[in-house]
């Protein structure tokens, strides 16, 4: 028993001598101005020194272990963010408070474009305050949160640079990062380049079902394939993991007790394989391997070009992608001494974006085969160059986003209640070329307004939020007929030439042009009391 005592003494005395060590730390999140302590809305923050320690990663797998978050990722450039089991479309990407225009909601082998290199902080936010900024962000909003605008001074001259090294994909990273302020004027300015090859895995991780081996039974050429197959699963890589990207980052402002404003530009391109195996390929790049197999199987000229071409159809087929980023930035804010407005803060922004999703065979340089498609892009010879390799149909994909926004936020807070009202305009252009084209170019003309107020009541506490969004959006659907791709192969060889011209035009279909008006309203709740655990409500009403 008496030990028992002195345990007990012992360790209320560390509690207290831990207690006196402990330094308190305020971490704010930058959307709402608010102490993490004092919000009743679920926010979380990830900073800048945890996201350093973590080494580079794409937005998806640096906040996976987060609370009730986790990463869709598709090899290592694409990792999408889900919240609460939602993602895509339904979780916002915000950068500085802006909405990250990008395509990574019409692909989910596409990248989330944001440059991970000198960010501050990460914020998720769930609830209520997620409407003040975006619309049609049910799971919530990811905001990630960087300098390169400065709104407050820096402290002299102050420069960082960084190496890393990985042994899985024998990668490295270079990045170099500087600020300074020079006659009252903020300069910011980082650079990246990382250079990742195939990540290493363990010999035979990779698997061939069942079905692809009955696939194989009762050719000639069978027992060669599977040796290939087996030579294929015994690499120690996966094939099409790499990634390289290079960003630059470019900022100035100038800070005073009235606000700021400050301009920046961020140029971000990324080359990054696609991994495949088995019928993930056929449904990436709509060419399945099994069909082809099936339609070819028993044709006599199916040796000769398995002989011609030297390998199977996608052996050592390079699958990846190119994206440009483009980005333009105006930012400021202006305080206001007296009146029902504290401050407000506006920005103007444009942003030009492309992906490109592309194949080749082994040995051909990628860029060489985008610029050979755009020469030979409506030629005669380039049917004749789609014969001999047999991959015409897979030639590059384009998508396209180019978007012009214009925001203010109005701050009317006071000093026991947090109010804000923003306002926001875009015109958005997005379009689909290529092969793999799913939808015609349209254009979106966006309004928004979009208000929160959060209020403290003794034991309780109080969120709302409330949205309305007006979209404009100008378009037109092409109907066609859907025709098996090998269906009449020898007819098609003797009318390749003139008629194709014609077949084309028929293929295209008829076209049918819109203009769809579309209004919704949006507003949540949430209500948090000692007495009771949170209370949130969510309502959408479509107008």
């Amino acid at each position: 028993m008496k030990h028992f005592i002195y345990f007990l003494v012992v360790l209320f005395s560390a509690q207290f001598l831990i207690a006196d060590d402990v330094e308190e730390v305020t971490v704010t999140a930058s959307l709402i101005d608010q102490n993490l302590s004092e919000i009743g809305d679920p926010v979380q923050v990830l900073s800048g020194t945890d996201l350093d320690d973590q080494g580079r990663a794409s937005l998806g797998e640096s906040i996976d272990d987060l609370l009730g978050v986790a990463n869709a990722d598709y090899g290592f450039a694409t990792g999408q963010p889900v919240i609460r089991g939602l993602s895509g479309s339904r979780v916002k990407i915000l950068k500085n408070g802006m909405v990250n225009r990008d395509v990574a909601g019409i692909g989910v082998d596409h990248p989330v474009e944001i440059d991970m290199n000198n960010v501050q902080q990460i914020e998720v936010v769930r609830g209520p305050s997620s409407l003040l900024y975006a619309n049609g962000g049910v799971g919530g909003i990811i905001n990630i949160v960087d300098n390169t605008i400065a709104r407050q001074d820096f402290d002299g001259l102050n420069a960082n640079v960084d190496f890393e090294k990985q042994s899985v994909n024998r990668g490295s990273v270079e990045a170099f990062g500087i600020t300074n302020i020079v006659n009252g004027i903020n300069f910011s300015y980082s650079y990246e380049n990382t250079d990742f090859e195939n990540y290493d895995i363990p010999d035979g991780a990779v698997m061939h079902s069942e079905e692809e081996h009955d696939e194989h039974e009762g050719e000639e050429d069978h027992d060669e394939h599977e040796e290939e197959e087996h030579h294929d699963e015994e690499l120690g890589y996966l094939e099409n993991s790499d990634y390289e990207r290079e960003s630059h980052k470019f900022g100035f402002s100038v800070v005073e007790d009235w606000g700021y404003i400050g301009a920046s530009a961020n140029i971000l391109e990324t080359h990054y394989g696609i991994p495949y195996h088995g019928e993930g390929h056929g449904g990436h790049g709509g060419h399945d391997d099994e069909e082809d197999h099936d339609e070819h199987e028993g044709e006599e000229d199916h040796d000769e070009h398995e002989d011609e071409e030297g390998h199977d159809a996608h052996e050592g087929e390079r699958i990846f992608s190119v994206t440009d980023s483009n980005e333009v930035n105006v930012q400021g804010a202006y305080n206001f001494d007296t009146g029902a407005v504290k401050s407000i803060n506006y920005f103007l922004r444009g942003t030009n974006y492309s992906l490109t999703e592309g194949h080749a065979e082994e040995g051909h340089d990628e860029h060489e085969g985008e610029e050979d498609h755009d020469e030979h892009e409506g030629e005669e010879d380039h049917d004749e160059h789609e014969d001999e390799h047999g991959h015409g149909e897979e030639g590059p994909t384009t998508f396209s986003n180019d978007s012009y926004e214009i925001g203010t936020i109005l701050d009317l807070s006071t000093s026991n209640l947090n109010q804000k009202i923003s306002f926001n305009l875009a015109k958005e252009d997005q379009s689909i070329i290529g092969n793999e084209a799913f939808m015609n170019p349209t254009k979106s003309d966006e309004y928004t307004v979009g208000y929160f107020i959060s209020k403290d009541f003794s034991d309780h506490h109080l969120d709302f939020g409330l949205r309305y969004d007006s979209v404009s959006r100008n378009g037109s659907i092409t109907e066609r007929e859907e025709h098996d791709e090998h269906e009449g192969e020898e007819d098609h060889d003797e009318h390749e030439g003139e008629e194709d011209h014609d077949e084309d035009e028929e293929e295209h279909g008829e076209q049918t042009f819109y203009n769809v008006d579309m209004s919704s309203a949006s507003l949540a709740l949430t209500y948090t009391s000692i007495l009771m655990k949170t209370l949130s409500f969510l309502l959408v009403q479509l107008l």
